[in-house]
């Protein structure tokens, strides 16, 4: 009877309890299913932060376009007076007075500057990193661009038409993103920042006669 019982105990427990192999197994299939859940979690935000990367660029660039523009809309008297390929002078109201106004890049502070005549320079447009301007003349009076120059000088026998205004503008992002960018993403060679291209057009107001 001892012996039974004690057989009987023995087969209960061999039923109820798992192998080594079967623990090393389910192991490894616990270890295949959280690394396929990582590998899932860090491609869900790598898309997170591209997503986040290209609102944050464009955000930025519309932004930086509707500063210039709208600063630059009350243009009076001789309107540009100058103009290189990074920099510009131009005529803008300032109390009742028609008063010129300076425009360049701030390279060490990575900004577009201002100053009116006779004061000092201040931060105008933050982020950015390098300007380019090309200036659209009409230089035989039919009213249309004839010329475009990256240097201008206002004169009775050429008009500004148009200004185009090229902008190298600097976007916080993480390193997370890696090496693998979409089209037209670069990162800077020393900051931590990716360089993103704005353009736009700048009409100057005026009448053609």
């Amino acid at each position: 009877m001892c012996i039974a019982a004690s057989y009987t105990l023995s087969a209960h427990r061999n039923e109820a309890g798992f192998s080594l192999l079967e623990l090393v197994l389910s192991m490894g299939l616990a270890a295949l299913m959280m690394a396929a859940l990582m590998a899932s979690l860090m491609q869900f935000n790598r898309h997170k932060l591209v997503s986040q990367t290209i609102v944050n660029q464009q955000v930025q660039g519309q932004l930086a376009s509707a500063q210039v523009l709208q600063d630059w809309a009350d243009v009076c008297g001789a309107g540009v007076v100058q103009g290189s390929a990074t920099s510009i002078s131009l005529k803008r109201l300032h109390q009742a007075h028609c008063v010129t106004y300076d425009y360049g890049l701030n390279a060490p502070a990575h900004s577009l500057k201002r100053k009116r005549a006779g004061g000092r320079y201040s931060s105008f447009l933050a982020g950015v990193e390098t300007l380019e301007l090309w200036y659209g003349v009409d230089t035989n009076g039919d009213c249309g661009i004839n010329l475009w120059t990256n240097h201008y000088q206002t004169s009775l026998n050429h008009r500004l038409h148009q200004v185009w205004v090229r902008l190298t503008m600097r976007t916080e992002a993480s390193r997370q993103l890696g090496g693998n960018l979409e089209g037209g993403w670069m990162w800077h060679d020393q900051d931590s920042v990716l360089l993103n291209n704005v353009g736009f057009i700048w009409r100057v107001a005026h009448g053609c006669s």
